[in-house]
């Protein structure tokens, strides 16, 4: 179910003024889910209904969202000039991000998040890089990193390895061996430093 327009500019105006009579500067908001733009529009109407009532209160807003990337250029063009921070799901080349994530009747994402990365990449937004590692990909990791660092020169990288699920035990998915996980994310660690960008394991923080 799609949250009704008039919630949404009921709750974006009750955080705004909450934030004000605490006497913060900020009204922040972040999209999160499932994938928040199913439900685009919702999207819109909070983004717009935010930014008008924080000029009104005296306030900056700012907007992050965590996404699957699988939307077309002018939704990508939209995030990025809109959006403070992406957290793209992005895990490597296509035929890792293909299997961990497969597309509508099982057709691959990859050249759809690979091109909304590029555009994010271009754009004022920060952009972060989140990255399911498997058995299947544990050993490409310092590849995918490099890649990663020379091609959308993320902010940060943030490795989380497969939580399993019956969709990837069907797929034939399972977590990285941890000994595996942990050589390969050291060394990859080293590559993102050499660019200055940061690699972070989720778990750890």
């Amino acid at each position: 179910e799609k949250m009704g327009f008039q919630m949404v500019t009921a709750a974006v105006d009750w955080m705004a003024e909450n934030a004000k009579s605490l006497g913060q500067d900020l009204l922040e908001i972040h999209f999160f889910g499932g994938e928040p733009f199913f439900a685009g529009e919702v999207v819109d109407v909070a983004v717009h209904r935010a930014r008008a009532v924080a000029d009104r209160l005296g306030l900056v807003p700012r907007f992050e969202v965590a996404t699957n990337g699988v939307f077309d250029e002018n939704r990508a063009r939209f995030v990025g000039n809109y959006f403070d921070t992406v957290v793209l799901s992005f895990d490597g080349f296509q035929e890792i991000h293909d299997h961990h994530r497969p597309g509508h009747k099982g057709r691959g994402s990859f050249e759809v998040v690979k091109k909304t990365a590029q555009l994010l990449s271009r754009s004022p937004t920060e952009l972060c890089l989140r990255v399911c590692v498997s058995q299947k990909s544990v050993t490409q990791l310092e590849q995918i990193v490099q890649w990663f660092c020379e091609n959308f020169r993320p902010s940060m990288i943030n490795v989380e390895t497969l939580q399993p699920t019956p969709k990837s035990d069907a797929a034939g998915l399972q977590p990285p061996d941890p000994y595996d996980f942990a050589v390969h994310y050291v060394r990859a660690s080293r590559i993102a430093e050499n660019f200055g960008i940061t690699l972070v394991y989720a778990s750890a923080v």
